[in-house]
């Protein structure tokens, strides 16, 4: 879906930025974009298990900075700042399992083209829902976490 959108609006820096990348490779947004199309980008992740594993597959890679830390609404604009991420960039990925919302909400300075955001597709447009704000958040596999797609929109 990724690549169908870049084809209607073209990519201009070749860069995209990964909150929650995980190990980097597995259910990505963006692993496709470095791996295939010469894109450079940077990974975060909280996870100390899932950075080792991220560590494992792109440490090392020029085109690929990858920093371990808890994306917050209260770090977003630093953390990308140190990462030395373009203002403008074409794709940034969220999928911190719970407060993606107010990290999107936070992010202020920076300009992607394109914006994935991870939702609770339990609760149905026009139904809007948005969990609390909670910085420990850790996603227990049950149904509450992240906002409704209807929030999203209207965020």
């Amino acid at each position: 879906m990724l690549e169908r959108i870049f084809e209607r609006v073209p990519p201009s820096t070749r860069y995209c930025v990964e909150f929650g990348a995980s190990d980097g490779l597995r259910n990505s947004n963006t692993a496709r974009f470095l791996l295939e199309h010469g894109w450079s980008g940077a990974f975060l992740e909280g996870s100390d298990h899932r950075f080792g594993r991220l560590q494992t597959n792109w440490g090392g890679q020029q085109h690929v900075k990858i920093h371990k830390a808890m994306v917050l609404p209260d770090n977003v604009e630093t953390l990308v700042d140190e990462l030395s991420v373009p203002q403008r960039f074409d794709l940034l990925s969220i999928d911190i399992d719970g407060n993606g919302y107010w990290v999107w909400q936070a992010v202020q300075r920076f300009r992607p083209q394109v914006v994935v955001v991870e939702y609770n597709p339990y609760y149905e447009p026009p139904q809007r829902w948005v969990m609390k704000f909670n910085p420990d958040h850790e996603w227990d596999g049950s149904t509450y976490y992240g906002a409704s797609l209807e929030s999203l929109f209207w965020l």
